[in-house]
């Protein structure tokens, strides 16, 4: 009977062992077909970027300011 339990034994620890390698070997396994169906997935046409249309002048936005005088 402890052989039995010894058996047991082995086996559970050997699955505790390899399940969390086996988990990630599947995780990547998955990735990769992800990677390789979004390779030969035809790329969508992009629409043309809508240009911007404010000009750039060197005029400061808002209220002109005074300039600082003293008084004499």
């Amino acid at each position: 009977m402890h052989t039995l339990w010894s058996y047991l034994v082995v086996i559970a620890l050997t699955g505790l062992v390899t399940f969390p390698a086996l988990r990630g070997q599947a995780r990547e396994r998955a990735i990769d077909r992800q990677l390789r169906a979004a390779a030969t997935r035809p790329t969508t046409a992009r629409p043309e970027p809508v240009p911007n249309h404010t000009e750039v002048t060197n005029t400061p936005a808002g209220p002109a300011r005074t300039p600082y005088t003293t008084a004499a």
